[in-house]
């Protein structure tokens, strides 16, 4: 994997560059840099979470509701349960801030996690009728793909409070093992599961009175986006921060490390092929609500997310 590289025997010490007309030769001096010390520089540049990621606060006097991770041991009864204590509050006419920074989404349930909070804030009733459309899923029909959703179905039903909040998933899911089924009896390469379809408006009251600001930056992946799908569907709310990550149609791959240990193979189960959000597509805030100072200083952050509510 190195053949023909120029650098395998380290960097040269002298290269010529054409500066203009002439050319010049320059010292190349490598300086190398420890892990700590990228650590420390990466750290100085970014947001970064803290110990506890899901928690409520109140800043300037709004709730501000902590959401850095999707992960499904980040400490989610408690913090639902706190959530619901404080919902007078979170619906104030005062407004609201989700903070979704660095809320990486990779984890299986990240999606049901940030649905979650949302039903909590605007009520099943208000966002069914909001969420966007599932769109159809195909999948690769193999023995391994199956057997992943096999063994996906089993954690499920071996979790009482899976079984207790999120029965339609446990039937989605063993839907799609039969079909496994039917399309491996019948050789099929592929096949298409229809997605749920949009439901229309229940006519319920939207129980937030005030402006929401969702914050985000490139942590908010995965599930992240998936919640920004229904989040930005929402009245009064408004998208913040710096660009989120981006994703493919490709869902649930498989990552696998290639033998030369310079790079990775990602390989999907099944492809979204009807996402209303594209390929690859990223939230952007729009003009005026893009972030353009230190993304490490807590306290700017939080006085321009102030600026907004004004």
């Amino acid at each position: 994997w190195n053949r023909n590289n120029p650098f395998t025997g380290g960097v040269p010490s002298l290269c010529s560059f054409k500066v203009g007309r002439r050319e010049r030769e320059f010292q190349m001096q490598p300086q190398p840099a420890d892990a700590a010390s990228l650590e420390a520089a990466y750290r100085a540049t970014v947001y970064m979470p803290p110990a506890t990621p899901l928690a409520v606060e109140t800043v300037n006097g709004r709730p501000w509701v902590h959401v850095h991770s999707l992960a499904d041991d980040a400490g989610w009864d408690a913090f639902f349960a706190a959530v619901e204590a404080q919902l007078p509050a979170i619906r104030g006419s005062q407004g609201l801030v989700i903070d979704l920074r660095g809320a990486n989404g990779s984890s299986l349930n990240a999606t049901s996690r940030g649905y979650g909070l949302a039903n909590r804030i605007w009520t099943p009733e208000f966002t069914v009728s909001r969420q966007p459309e599932a769109g159809s899923i195909t999948y690769r029909a193999t023995p391994a793909n199956r057997q992943w959703f096999v063994d996906t179905l089993g954690r499920m039903q071996a979790d009482p409070r899976f079984v207790q909040e999120s029965s339609a998933v446990i039937d989605q899911t063993q839907a799609i093992v039969a079909a496994f089924d039917s399309a491996l009896a019948a050789n099929q390469a592929t096949f298409t599961m229809p997605g749920r379809p949009s439901v229309p408006d229940t006519g319920a009251a939207n129980p937030v009175a005030g402006p929401v600001v969702v914050l985000v930056d490139a942590g908010c992946s995965g599930g992240c986006l998936d919640t920004l799908d229904l989040l930005t569907r929402l009245p009064n709310v408004r998208l913040a921060g710096s660009t989120t990550a981006e994703d493919t149609i490709f869902i649930e791959p498989t990552v696998l490390r290639l033998p030369s240990n310079y790079a990775e193979l990602t390989y999907g189960h099944k492809a979204w092929t009807t996402r209303q959000r594209g390929n690859d597509a990223p939230y952007t805030p729009t003009q005026g609500l893009a972030y353009a100072g230190d993304a490490a200083d807590e306290t700017a952050v939080r006085a321009w997310v102030a600026s907004l509510f004004q």
